[in-house]
């Protein structure tokens, strides 16, 4: 028999209070693992954000990230990058209405334009774990681009 899939996004699902992932839950996860039951989160959280949950359950939940573009294959880690066009759009987006805001982030950090996203604030300030996130601001386009290729 070929192996399941099983997909599963954290916030309101997998966890509790952005965090917590109960004994149930992990039980529930291994039981379905031991039936060769491949597990992933699916979330729209940056890589590492996505990780500190993973950790709680066991080491083989595997982690689909950023809206997808960052996925584990087996113990690969596979990232789709925006790209300097599309980068630079969003950039140029931003400028040109002072009421947009824009961020982008990579495996471990997150860049804003105008001010840090308040949910990436929320959850890196309430991780009981340790969540290994930055967060910088875009300074200008060239700093931005230069981050094209992560």
């Amino acid at each position: 028999m070929e192996p399941y899939l099983v997909f599963s996004d954290i916030d309101g699902t997998l966890v509790l209070d952005h965090q917590i992932v109960t004994p149930l839950t992990k039980r529930v996860i291994r039981t379905l693992q031991k039936r060769d039951v491949i597990f992933y989160i699916a979330t729209g959280r940056m890589y590492n954000l996505g990780r500190v949950i993973s950790r709680q359950i066991n080491d083989d939940v595997r982690i689909v990230a950023s809206n997808g573009a960052v996925f584990e294959n087996g113990y690969q880690m596979n990232k789709h990058y925006l790209g300097k066009k599309a980068l630079e759009a969003a950039y140029e987006a931003c400028l040109a209405d002072p009421n947009l805001s824009a961020h982008f982030f990579t495996t471990d950090t997150a860049y804003y334009t105008q001010e840090i996203p308040k949910f990436v604030a929320r959850d890196a300030g309430n991780l009981l774990l340790n969540a290994d996130i930055d967060n910088q601001p875009v300074t200008d386009l060239e700093m931005l681009l230069n981050l094209s290729d992560q």
